[in-house]
């Protein structure tokens, strides 16, 4: 078969089989690079919802991105087009949220003592604050995820 001078450079054409420890090699750095977006999108996300710092939130919205991609990576491996990729949240929503931070209503609001005090005594567990008031974070998330 003659080669053209594009694919002459090539190491694997779309029907070679690399050998396994290309194959695991190349997975591990794939895997690797996709960690970096994994880790930095929920502590993006929690900064946008006026959670910056609250470690508690942070490692709720790893812990639930990890969990969502993890499942997306079976399906699409399994049941999809069954290529062996790694699924990761996209950044492609992390732009629309930082454009809304520059709006006066989307602001996060200057905190006083009292609001961080209540942030560090409340539990991921509790629904509502001692006060009888949902957490500003949730309130935040929710608009987040609701509005357009």
């Amino acid at each position: 078969m003659k080669t053209s001078g594009v694919l002459r450079g090539l190491q694997y054409k779309v029907e070679d089989n690399p050998p396994w420890i290309t194959t695991i090699l190349l997975a591990v750095q794939h895997y690797l690079m996709l960690l970096s977006s994994n880790l930095a999108t929920p502590v993006l996300v929690a900064t946008i919802i006026c959670a910056k710092g609250d470690v508690e939130v942070t490692s709720m919205i790893l812990g639930n991105m990890l969990f969502a991609c993890g499942i997306c990576t079976v399906i699409q491996t399994f049941i999809g087009v069954r290529l062996p990729i790694v699924q990761c949240p996209a950044f492609a929503y992390i732009v629309p949220m930082l454009a809304l931070t520059d709006f006066e209503k989307w602001k996060c609001p200057e905190f006083n003592t009292t609001m961080i005090n209540r942030m560090m005594n409340s539990t991921l567990g509790n629904i509502t604050d001692h006060d009888g008031e949902e957490p500003y974070w949730k309130t935040r998330l929710n608009m987040v995820c609701i509005k357009n």
